[in-house]
């Protein structure tokens, strides 16, 4: 069997494929073609085909949009100015023609004049999105294939429909991971920078593991892998897994500028207190867009609000290691002391630490639960202060607390450590707006 025919078996079915084949074909308008099927009788796939082409990649919308109208439990406001409604039949062979278009599409992509094929190509890459699975990656590739004569400006918009299709597909089968990775690197220059624009779009935690993977694999696109990855992480909770954070540390001494201002960036958005050595360094660089992403990086991971001088970062850097070198061990001692001023001054000291917030923040959890309401009070703040927004669960339980005073204090450290609005102080509410809070995963 050759390429031809095996495209041509596994886009419908074998039936259907005659009925399309066989049946006249009608006017260039949707309404012509519905019409037609709703007394029963399927159009061709190529004057379906023909009429999306005509009308461009946002006609695929407008055939989605139609067949839902004439759905048997379609919704409507006026049902007298809506179209008939189809049976279940008719609308099982007109979805199957129209996903049957991508792989006839595949075997005509090379007779269509240039910009023809561009719009074919992005046709048939908005109908994969719609229902593609891994199964159907080869076929995405060989639609998005750019030709001789095209410039990266001729071929954008087939790339910008082949990110979206890709991140689609991710969305709806995790098993095409395994084949992006695999294509990556060893096809078209362009189709790579669009797989990863398509992994960014994904921004989840399983996209931004995937990224990390990349590097390394085409060096030339490796500061395009950290832009792509520092975007997923803007959405993600997750962090990235240490063998990741290290490979994107190691890009903050790259000899290649573009890739030391992405690095920068990235490990910010990460939260990667660990990056803060090699950032301090970074604030001395020769050039100076590295600088200023290096010193952004530094803000958004510590949050201190220290100038861009080296010098005074290096001290506050030696300081914060110190102290927890020397200092931290003795100090969560007081965690379990009795006197509760003593417990609030400890609590009060970790609040100033924010680089080693991570390692602070499991210690002062269980002081939410304290008796006394002075060191609930000081836990809510140092939380805050810490920018513990993954302990909100934890948090909530204060406002079941008896004092009113601790009760509306940790609300107020809620909504600015989570950024929400307008919920009720109670656990109940909180919960309810913690679980409706957007999170990639």
């Amino acid at each position: 069997m050759n390429n031809r025919e095996r495209l041509m078996r596994t886009s419908l079915p074998t039936a259907l494929l005659a009925v399309a084949l066989s049946a006249p074909a009608f006017a260039d308008s949707f309404d012509d073609l519905l019409e037609a099927a709703a007394s029963g009788t399927l159009p061709k796939q190529e004057a379906l085909l023909e009429a999306l082409c005509e009308r461009g990649p946002e006609a695929v919308e407008q055939w989605r949009g139609a067949l839902a109208l004439r759905a048997a439990d379609r919704a409507l406001v006026f049902p007298e100015d809506a179209p008939p409604v189809l049976d279940a039949t008719t609308l099982t062979g007109l979805h199957e023609l129209a996903e049957g278009i991508p792989a006839l599409v595949a075997l005509r992509l090379e007779d269509y004049a240039a910009g023809p094929r561009v719009t074919a190509a992005c046709v048939a890459l908005d109908l994969l999105a719609e229902h593609a699975d891994s199964t159907s990656f080869d076929l995405v590739l060989a639609l998005a294939k750019p030709h001789p004569e095209h410039t990266l400006t001729d071929h954008r918009p087939v790339g910008k429909k082949l990110s979206s299709c890709v991140a689609t597909l991710l969305q709806r089968d995790p098993r095409g991971y395994t084949r992006v990775a695999s294509a990556y690197g060893n096809i078209q220059e362009w189709l790579d920078l669009y797989l990863l624009r398509g992994l960014g779009e994904v921004r989840s935690a399983t996209s931004m593991r995937k990224l990390a993977s990349l590097l390394r694999v085409k060096p030339a696109w490796d500061a395009t892998v950290l832009l792509e990855l520092g975007n997923v992480a803007r959405h993600v909770d997750t962090p990235l897994d240490d063998s990741g954070a290290r490979l994107v540390r190691m890009y903050l001494s790259s000899h290649n500028i573009e890739e030391r201002k992405q690095a920068a960036i990235t490990v910010g958005r990460l939260d990667d207190y660990e990056a803060v050595g090699d950032l301090i360094d970074l604030l001395a660089d020769e050039d100076r867009s590295v600088r200023t992403n290096a010193y952004w990086a530094l803000r958004e991971i510590t949050a201190m609000t220290i100038n861009a001088e080296p010098r005074r970062w290096r001290n506050w850097f030696d300081d914060e290691t110190g102290w927890w070198a020397e200092q931290a061990p003795d100090l969560l001692v007081y965690f379990r002391h009795q006197d509760s001023a003593e417990v609030c001054l400890a609590i009060n000291e970790c609040a100033k630490k924010r680089l080693f917030r991570r390692q602070l923040t499991p210690a002062l959890l269980p002081m939410l639960r304290h008796r006394e309401p002075t060191v609930v009070r000081a836990t809510c703040s140092a939380l805050f202060a810490l920018r513990a927004a993954d302990v909100a669960e934890e948090m909530i339980l204060a406002l079941d607390r008896p004092e009113p005073g601790v009760r509306e204090h940790a609300h107020r450290m809620l909504l600015g450590l989570t950024g929400l609005e307008r919920v009720e102080p109670n656990v109940d509410a909180w919960r309810a707006a913690l679980r409706r809070q957007p999170s990639a995963r």
